[in-house]
This record gives C-alpha cells, sequence and structure tokens, in this order.
C-alpha cells in the first residue's frame, strides 16, 4: 500500500474509533448523501456504471443502519427508520434500473436532509 494512502486510512481508522455514535451517525449519513449526489454527477457525465457503483455504495449505507437497528428495544422510532432506510433501498434500486435516476435520488436526498440535519445537531450536543 501506498505510504500516503496507509496514513489516510490511519488517520480514517483513528477518526472512526475516538467518535461518538453520534457522530459515526453523522458520517454514515453523509456518506449517504455524498454517494447519491457522486450518482447525480457521474450519471450527468454520462458515466452511468461509476453512477452505479455509487448508488450501490449509498445502498449498502442504509442496508447496513437498517440491520442494526434494534427492533426489540427501539420501538416506534425502529420501526420509522426501518420503514425511511425500506424507501432509501427502493429508490435506490430504481434509480439503477431507471433511465432517468433522477427523480428517485431527488427524493432520497429529501429524506435523508432532516436525518443528517438531526444527528448533526444531537452530535454538537455531546
Amino acid at each position: 500500500m501506498y505510504p500516503s494512502l496507509q496514513n489516510y486510512q490511519k488517520t480514517l481508522e483513528e477518526k472512526i474509533s475516538t467518535s461518538s455514535p453520534e457522530h459515526l451517525m453523522v458520517m454514515l449519513y453523509e456518506g449517504m448523501v455524498t454517494r447519491i449526489k457522486q450518482a447525480k454527477e457521474r450519471f450527468e457525465a454520462g458515466q452511468k456504471v461509476k453512477s452505479h457503483e455509487s448508488a450501490i455504495r449509498a445502498m449498502k449505507i442504509a442496508d447496513a443502519l437498517m440491520e442494526n437497528l434494534n427492533m426489540e428495544e427501539g420501538g416506534e422510532v425502529a420501526d420509522n427508520l426501518e420503514k425511511i432506510y425500506f424507501f432509501i433501498i427502493s429508490q435506490l434500486s430504481k434509480s439503477i434500473r431507471s433511465e432517468d435516476p433522477t427523480p428517485y435520488w431527488d427524493s432520497t436526498l429529501k429524506v435523508l436532509a432532516p436525518l443528517v440535519e438531526g444527528w448533526q445537531k444531537l452530535a454538537e450536543r455531546k
């Protein structure tokens, strides 16, 4: 591995290991938003395969979040988050199969915006 890549990876690992759960959630949500915006940019640039790769990465983040929900203790919040994550995965899946994926990405970003904002506010309090 290249030394600069090793340094980046080490810095990223340190950031993750020292972050609060709230900050980790912000990083995951921001990662999803970044990947969706990246998918849009790549699609507009005619890079359909790379666009799909970005959308799939965003789907994987949503899937990981859904898999880690505590449905027994999370109550209504966990139920609602599960529905949101399912919606996100569904929209991103449709975007990959669509000739015009932009509406799917836009609806996903619209749903993610208040979640990102909420977790950012929560993380700032910690």
